[in-house]
């Protein structure tokens, strides 16, 4: 097979013609298996495969057997020397003479022109093959690059993680353990402060939620001894927080806390 077993040579495939070594050498680089090993240009193969079959040509000598080797003529020994008279031959007058002209029984040999004729097709055939290889290694190279930017993409999206929509209600719960006014902390007022910033904005809650994402702040600004800021984040849902669950912690806080304006 191709992929694990190098191509026959020349010499293997046509024995009966007398191969030049270059030839051999011309074709053993166009069939590389190492694609940077093979011509780079159709041209640069042409060239050089041209130039390996030109120096075939007329080098097959053409044999012609001259009169000079033929056997001598044996006469026995009983007729040498007695003559007999040639017969008139008989001649129809209905058939014009022929004239019999000498015709050159030369025959020349058919080898170079079998070995170029061979050359050329085996030109064609490899040249045909090198350019599909070439194609088809530039086509390969194609498809895995797409291939390899499709299993890309398809990692980044598995990768990225799409956070679940979030519970407002659990993570005011939450907060709410890290601003009571009795055990709360200022490092813990901190981090709940940072949470009440992560959370959806206003006009995406419910009024409830509303009510007491403020009063969540306010009581985080009295753990940190910042009444002011305790003071305006309950002011703006004073009305809301009316008739609510909230009511008493929104008026506890707006009347400890006071917010004093410079003159």
């Amino acid at each position: 097979m191709r992929l694990t077993d190098r191509p026959k040579p020349l010499a293997e495939m046509k024995s009966d013609v007398q191969w030049a070594p270059q030839v051999q050498s011309v074709l053993d680089k166009a069939l590389e298996r190492d694609l940077n090993k093979r011509y780079q240009t159709s041209g640069e193969f042409g060239r050089d495969f041209f130039k390996a079959i030109s120096g075939m040509r007329g080098s097959a000598k053409t044999r012609v057997m001259g009169a000079s080797s033929l056997p001598p003529t044996s006469v026995p020994p009983d007729l040498a020397g007695v003559t007999h008279p040639i017969p008139a031959t008989r001649v129809s007058t209905g058939t014009p003479p022929l004239s019999h002209a000498p015709i050159a029984a030369e025959r020349k040999s058919k080898t170079p022109m079998i070995a170029t004729i061979a050359a050329v097709a085996m030109l064609a055939v490899v040249g045909g093959g090198y350019a599909i290889m070439k194609n088809g290694n530039a086509d390969a190279r194609s498809a895995a690059q797409l291939q390899g930017d499709t299993a890309r993409a398809d990692t980044t999206r598995l990768n990225r993680q799409v956070a679940p929509p979030l519970d407002v209600d659990a993570e005011l719960d939450a907060i709410g353990k890290l601003t009571d006014l009795q055990a709360g902390t200022p490092a813990m007022a901190a981090q709940a402060l940072q949470r009440l910033d992560s959370l959806p904005s206003a006009s995406r809650m419910t009024a409830d939620q509303k009510v007491l994402a403020a009063l969540l702040r306010a009581e985080a600004n009295v753990n940190r001894e910042n009444s002011c800021a305790a003071y305006n984040a309950v002011k703006d849902v004073e009305g809301a927080s009316k008739g609510t669950r909230y009511e008493k912690r929104v008026t506890y806080i707006l009347s400890n806390a006071s917010c004093t304006k410079s003159p």
